[in-house]
């Protein structure tokens, strides 16, 4: 027979597992809209804290897939359905940063190159100015871009926001497991503070 306190404990786990599933299957927003700047945990509760505590905690963080729309009335722009992999608050608990996986499921490569090329249009559409730099220009449908991917390398473009933001979008192969050979493509996406310097 188990010790009382193993028992306890192993249903407390069970039970914590449990409320977890059933609140990770509650509905969902179709869109999460953040200002920069806003407390981190004013847009947890405008979400029915759906996003992942700033708090450390034992519990996995539910997984959260929504379309993300960066609410500025200048640079505001609007992802298509995406896996939010992280977010950053500075040092008052603002939001300042967030990484988006634009993909919820790997795709073929043409599928992904279109997905980034709509991105790069709405950036450019709402006056984000890509860097000069020969290797951070923007992702453009090349056979050299192909090439590129097909080896697995991991082409980058950067976007700033005047001096006030910066978005970087890059693609990356996924292997499928079970089919050998069927390479598929992932995009992430971050926002945040300018990082990386463009040539003059």
């Amino acid at each position: 027979m188990r010790p009382p306190t193993i028992r306890i404990l192993a249903g407390a786990v069970l039970l914590a597992a449990v409320i977890w599933a059933v609140w990770t299957s509650l509905d969902r927003p179709d869109e999460i809209a953040v200002k920069w700047g806003e407390p981190y945990e004013q847009i947890r509760k405008r979400y029915d804290s759906i996003l992942p505590s700033l708090e450390p905690s034992l519990l996995p963080s539910p997984t959260v897939i929504a379309r993300f729309r960066f609410d500025d009335p200048v640079y505001g722009f609007t992802t298509p359905r995406a896996v939010f992999l992280q977010m950053g608050t500075n040092e008052t608990g603002g939001f300042d940063s967030v990484q988006l996986s634009l993909l919820v499921n790997p795709l073929p490569i043409d599928d992904a190159i279109a997905v980034v090329t709509r991105m790069q249009d709405q950036l450019r559409h709402q006056g984000w100015r890509p860097f000069k730099y020969k290797d951070w220009r923007p992702i453009e449908d090349t056979s050299e871009l192909r090439r590129l991917l097909h080896e697995c390398h991991y082409p980058m473009s950067v976007w700033n926001a005047a001096n006030e933001f910066q978005v970087t979008i890059d693609v990356g192969c996924r292997s499928i497991p079970q089919q050998s050979g069927e390479q598929r493509y992932a995009v992430t996406l971050e926002l945040g503070r300018p990082f990386w310097k463009d040539v003059d």
